[in-house]
């Protein structure tokens, strides 16, 4: 009996704490260097048009990184072929010149959000892809980046 109240609250916990995310994927970097020409695509499902969602950058690069930021650029393209582009300089140093982040030894953790409260137009996968725009040919310090879709928490 025991083991039977045990399961049914592991059950309530696992329930309660299930994740408002729904898509989140990370490209890594072997050589901490992310080439210009290097595009990452991901293909994020959407099935509620309802929701609006947050579409957050994710980066882990080290201390070493030469840069106050990172400039990338999001293209999105719905199943039907839209398309929608934007740029962003996403900020990893505050204004005393010291990284913003999650910090573990040498590793920084950034998540920048893209977009905020979208609401995609029709079901089915979004083609996402992420370019970096710095102007030079390498970007040095990049361990990895990534892309997360997450159920806004804003309330129209």
């Amino acid at each position: 009996m025991k083991k039977l109240g045990l399961i049914a609250l592991l059950v309530i916990v696992m329930v309660s704490c299930s994740s408002d995310t729904i898509f989140e994927k990370r490209e890594s970097f072997p050589d901490l260097k992310w080439n210009r020409f290097k595009e990452l695509t991901f293909n994020v499902p959407i099935n509620n048009v309802e929701d609006g969602y947050d579409i957050i950058f994710t980066l882990r690069h080290i201390t070493q990184y030469p840069f106050d930021n990172l400039s990338v650029e999001l293209l999105t393209v719905s199943p039907s072929g839209e398309e929608r582009v934007s740029s962003h300089s996403i900020p990893l140093k505050n204004k005393d010149g010291k990284f913003i982040g999650d910090v573990a030894g040498d590793l920084w953790d950034v998540e920048f959000k893209l977009r905020e409260y979208v609401v995609f137009s029709e079901k089915g996968t979004y083609k996402m892809t992420i370019g970096n725009t710095m102007t030079y040919l390498d970007t040095p310090g990049i361990m990895d980046v990534g892309l997360k879709v997450v159920k806004s928490k804003i309330e129209l």
